[in-house]
């Protein structure tokens, strides 16, 4: 489902400029954030450029706590700690708020999703999320993925646990990781850089960051290394991805994201977006929640 929205509206830091109500909350946000995204050139892995400054300046709420790649995806994805709970990348990795027990990210609870209803997605709102911004390794945006909540864990065979995983903060993203063949059931949403929604909310998506990560009680599995064992950050629009073997592989049609599935990195991480491989191995990923 492709969903747009009239112009002359922008949304900053906790700021919504435009005329009369301004529609879509969170959502419009994200929207506006990747309208913005896409007008960046030359955001690789080795040169992040303003890409983080966009995304947080586009929302009060919006925090970036990992950058991922070819080169760092799950175990060599390395940690840095952070006592102001926030951070500034400048290369891959990821960060702890060592001001709260080495917590990932600020440790802080995620604003909800909200404005969902003013685009006809009303199943969204009110639930927790998680956002990349992807840039296709020739130094251009690629488009926002957005992982949406609903707390439930999914099998595959579509059999669901009501509450049987609850996400509060981006640790209890992670944490407790998932068994083989079961995930987080979400709703999957991505938006081009003319901030065209596209979404699945039937309630089939299911996404688990590797059944072998073995994260601890912090969302990760130790500061020198995000997962023991591989790690995607990626979904398939209608259908589950796991990034340790049984799979499923994420690297299929409908596929989006970047992903070590069940190898090591660098050597089997990808890039992929509905479906196609990004030949530039320069990619990158800016991954971020609302615990700001």
């Amino acid at each position: 489902m492709a969903i747009t929205i009239g112009p002359g509206w922008s949304l900053g830091r906790g700021t919504v400029v435009g005329n009369g109500t301004p529609p879509g909350g969170i959502i419009n946000a994200l929207r506006q954030c990747a309208i913005s995204l896409n007008s960046l050139s030359g955001i690789t892995a080795s040169s992040l450029g303003t890409a983080q400054t966009l995304i947080t300046n586009s929302n009060i709420h919006f925090n970036v706590f990992a950058v991922v790649g070819k080169n760092a995806c799950s175990e060599a994805l390395t940690g840095t700690a952070s006592a102001s709970g926030y951070h500034t990348f400048s290369g891959l990795g990821f960060y702890y708020n060592s001001s709260a027990g080495n917590i990932l990210s600020s440790g802080l609870s995620i604003y909800a999703m909200e404005g969902g209803v003013d685009f006809g997605l009303p199943e969204i709102d009110g639930k927790k999320w998680m956002a990349m911004a992807m840039f296709n390794g020739g130094g251009s945006f690629q488009g926002l993925m957005v992982w949406v909540f609903t707390n439930d864990q999914i099998s595959d065979t579509n059999v669901v646990t009501t509450n049987g995983h609850v996400v509060t903060t981006a640790a209890s993203i992670f944490y407790p990781d998932n068994a083989a063949n079961l995930y987080n059931r979400i709703y999957g949403i991505h938006i081009d850089g003319a901030g065209t929604i596209t979404s699945d909310v039937t309630g089939n998506m299911g996404w688990n960051y590797s059944n072998g990560q073995q994260s601890v009680g912090v969302g990760y599995n130790a500061t020198n290394k995000f997962s023991l064992d591989d790690g995607v950050w990626a979904f398939v629009m209608g259908g589950k991805t796991d990034g340790n073997a049984p799979g499923p592989d994420f690297k299929t049609a409908n596929g989006f994201g970047i992903g070590n599935y069940d190898g090591s990195d660098p050597l089997t991480v990808a890039a992929y977006w509905n479906g196609s491989a990004l030949v530039n191995t320069n990619y990158v990923g800016f991954v971020f929640t609302g615990d700001r």
